[in-house]
Order: structure tokens, then C-alpha cells, then sequence
């Protein structure tokens, strides 16, 4: 099986990679780096970068994903802060700066690829969610108190709820990954697997 070096340490991110890129044979290989992240309300550059640094450090071609978080009735808040912001904001930090808005979230998830020369292979989804009324799932350290709020199921489930059934949130054919390993697969390892 070809590898495939994944900066990052989140288990959830290691495991929507793993289903898709096996989905094409590659084993994703998590590697943990010290990579300070920008700060940019450009979500966009704020991946780019981060492949970067992963890639001088490395020294190898390498994946980052990075995700961020836009509600419309907040005019984009909190974008690519999103990190920071959901260190202080609690559920109902979440719930009263809501109100009555209109309770549409949009996650952006982009997988960018530094590869052996250094230049970068953007590959990006939305998936649009609502926050549920009440907090599902856990309160354990892999579930943010946005988490516990965000549903893409019509709020039968949240994506903490899911994490503490060891599920995603969508299937691998759904993930932004999917599109990914398709075209690393092509590039790299000859074949053209759908």
C-alpha cells in the first residue's frame, strides 16, 4: 500500500482520511507537527499556509486538512477563528448568540496537498448543517461544545453524538477527502480508481 504522510494529530480528521483514501489503496500515515497556524479571515490561505510549513518541515510531500466554520445570519462568524473561538464559547455561549436567527452553518472542509516540488493541490466541499435546540453527545475532550450542536441530519444526531458512536458524519463517499486520493491515486500511483 502507497503512504501518505497527514499532518495533523486529530483522530477524528485521521479517521475520515483513512476510510477515504483506503477507499484507493493509500495508507495515511498521521504525523504530528508543530505548525503555527495564520491568522486570516481568508480560510483559504490560512490551509495553503499550513501545507506549507508542514511540507519545510517535512521535507516531503504532505497532507493538511483544514475546516472552518461560516454561519450566514453572522455574517461568515467565526470563519477561520473558528479554533480560537471555540476554546470560549460554551453551548450556550453558542445558543444565546444565535437566538432567533436563522440556525443555517456552513463547515468548509479543504484538504491541501504540498507535494514533492513544494506546490500545492487545493481540493474543498461545504457541507450546509443547522445547530439543534438542545446539545447531543458527550462533553469529553474530542467533542466542542459546537460540536454538540451541529447536526447535518435534520438534528437527529450531532457530530459529537456521532463521535461517541465512532461514526462520521457523512460517508467517505461524501467526504472532501474522496476527492483527493482520486486525483493523488491518478497522479501517483497510475491508476484511475472511481
Amino acid at each position: 500500500m502507497h503512504k501518505l504522510y497527514f499532518a495533523t494529530a486529530n483522530s477524528n480528521k485521521i479517521k475520515e482520511a483513512r476510510e477515504a483514501c483506503g477507499l484507493v489503496g493509500i495508507e495515511v500515515v498521521p504525523i504530528k507537527l508543530d505548525i503555527e497556524e495564520i491568522q486570516n479571515i481568508d480560510g483559504r490561505k490560512v490551509g495553503v499556509h499550513k501545507a506549507r510549513e508542514a511540507y519545510k518541515i517535512l521535507k516531503k510531500p504532505v497532507v493538511v486538512s483544514d475546516t472552518y466554520w461560516d454561519i450566514p445570519s453572522l455574517n461568515g462568524f467565526p470563519g477561520p477563528y473558528m479554533k480560537d473561538i471555540d476554546k470560549w464559547f460554551s453551548v450556550e455561549n453558542w445558543l444565546d448568540l444565535l437566538g432567533n436567527k436563522d440556525k443555517t452553518i456552513i463547515c468548509h472542509e479543504n484538504v491541501v496537498f504540498a507535494d514533492e516540488n513544494g506546490h500545492i493541490h487545493w481540493f474543498g466541499k461545504n457541507y450546509i448543517g443547522v445547530f439543534v435546540d438542545k446539545p447531543l453527545g458527550s462533553t469529553n475532550i474530542h467533542n466542542t461544545a459546537l460540536e454538540r450542536l451541529i447536526s447535518f441530519d435534520g438534528g437527529v444526531s450531532t457530530l459529537a453524538s456521532l463521535h461517541d458512536e465512532g461514526k462520521n458524519a457523512f460517508n467517505p463517499e461524501d467526504y472532501c477527502w474522496v476527492d483527493f486520493p482520486k486525483w493523488y491515486a491518478k497522479k501517483y500511483l497510475s491508476i484511475d480508481k472511481k
